[in-house]
């Protein structure tokens, strides 16, 4: 016989949790009957055939993922090799987790308990019975009516019926319908004429051809978080800010491919490979008005007037005005006088100049003068100070060359010890990096 006070517990586990419901829910189709036919696969241990099942159990909704049903079963497995079978009636209560509410096949998985009347000839005894297994459900009808289908693995602590054996475990299929009764259709019934199955009736739905599976609005149109045209199953930049100009990807676009995207970029027609700053303008690092990639004369300052080269003017490049050349240790910067980048060679622009300082030393052959190489401080000092001896070996090789006495010029690299100017800016880096004549006497 079924263990009436383990049958009174289950009754009572249901009736307790199936009272889980607001006032709001009262009025709604919580309740259902499950009737179910089903093939069992009897463990091999039984030396049964395979046999059938029936049950007939009532269900009820607790919230948007779980049901709850209470099962009477019954069983009956032929013996293989002897008459007889064993007889089977029990009670399950069973809970339903749905995975899923809102499509047209909703899957769930599936635990149970409960207790198992077995009887063979000669023999009759009530075991344990535990069930695990999944199914999914079909919503037929406007009254919410569903075909179910699912499988399980049932447990049954049979250790009375066949000599040896402890338990059984069997696999069970059943086929069956959910009926509800009572109110109106659940809420989270699968409208009827969804064809896309995305939700949304088909009388509602705008988009009416969506892909299962994706995420879609009120109007049955694929979300698009960010608004900005691109939804968001295709969308590899999800946070776009809105109105911004986006690719099929839904990324922004930079037409010019250097980092800055269009909306923000004042210059987008810059050449591919420049350095460019935040609004996407090429630099000017010595701010003289000329972008690097066509700056000849890099170490400018700001305020020089310089050619569309970079280069200071014909009028810049003289002698700054009062220089008398009779004061010992009078220094004056020559402007203009600029290298490569991070060498010692001399740009075309510096020739100008120096030919012009040349020809003057030349009108002095009594003075002896000292060509002074700086740098700012980035970088090393050690390297710092002898790449502006380098450099200054070089504007005395130019002064020579040009008929200067190579007696009368010395070259010493100070690199970054000696600045008129605040390395802590571009300004003053620029400012920092020059070379100098220093007039040492007669």
């Amino acid at each position: 016989m079924i263990n009436n006070k383990f049958l009174a517990i289950l009754a009572c586990a249901f009736l307790g949790l199936s009272m889980v419901a607001t006032a709001d829910d009262q009025t709604e189709r919580k309740w259902y009957l499950a009737p179910a036919l089903g093939y069992i696969a009897s463990d091999s241990g039984r030396a049964a055939d395979d046999g059938f099942n029936t049950q007939l159990g009532i269900g009820r909704l607790i919230n948007d993922k779980w049901n709850l049903e209470l099962n009477a079963i019954h069983s009956a497995m032929d013996f293989t090799n002897t008459s007889g079978e064993y007889d089977q009636g029990g009670i399950e209560l069973d809970g339903l987790y749905f995975f899923s509410r809102e499509r047209r096949w909703n899957p769930y998985g599936l635990l149970g308990i409960g207790t198992m009347d077995t009887e063979v000839p000669g023999k009759s005894a009530a075991n344990l019975l535990a069930s695990a297994g999944g199914g999914v459900m079909h919503t037929l009808n406007e009254r919410g009516i569903a075909l179910r289908v699912d499988a399980r693995y049932r447990y049954d602590d049979d250790n009375s019926s066949r000599a040896g054996q402890s338990s059984f475990a069997d696999w069970v299929f059943n086929v069956g319908l959910a009926i509800p009764f009572g109110g109106k259709t659940q809420a989270a019934a699968v409208p009827v004429g969804d064809s896309d199955g995305d939700g949304v009736n088909d009388a509602d739905d705008r988009c009416a051809d969506t892909p299962a599976g994706t995420p879609v609005d009120g109007t049955g149109c694929m979300v698009d978080a960010d608004h900005d045209g691109v939804t968001d199953s295709k969308d590899r930049c999800p946070k776009t800010p809105a109105a911004r100009k986006v690719n099929a990807q839904g990324c922004e676009i930079d037409s010019d491919r250097d980092g800055v995207v269009d909306d923000l970029d004042r210059c987008p027609g810059t050449p591919a490979g420049m350095k460019v700053s935040a609004l996407g303008c090429e630099m000017d690092s010595d701010a003289d008005g000329i972008v690097d990639s066509k700056d000849q004369c890099a170490g400018s300052r700001a305020g020089d007037k310089v050619d569309p080269n970079g280069c200071l003017s014909a009028m810049d490049q003289s002698v700054p005005p009062g220089l008398t050349f009779s004061v010992t240790g009078e220094t004056f910067t020559l402007r203009g006088v600029t290298f490569e980048y991070d060498s010692a060679l001399l740009t075309r622009a510096s020739s100008t100049v120096l030919t012009g300082i040349a020809a003057t030393l030349r009108d002095r052959p009594e003075l002896r003068i000292e060509i002074s190489g700086h740098t700012d401080n980035r970088g090393t000092e050690p390297y710092n100070t002898a790449l502006s001896q380098q450099r200054a070996e070089a504007v005395r090789a130019f002064l020579v060359k040009n008929g200067v006495a190579e007696a009368n010029v010395e070259a010493k690299g100070y690199g970054p010890t000696r600045p008129i100017a605040d390395n802590g800016s571009k300004e003053g880096q620029a400012q920092n990096r020059r070379v100098e004549l220093r007039v040492l006497g007669k």
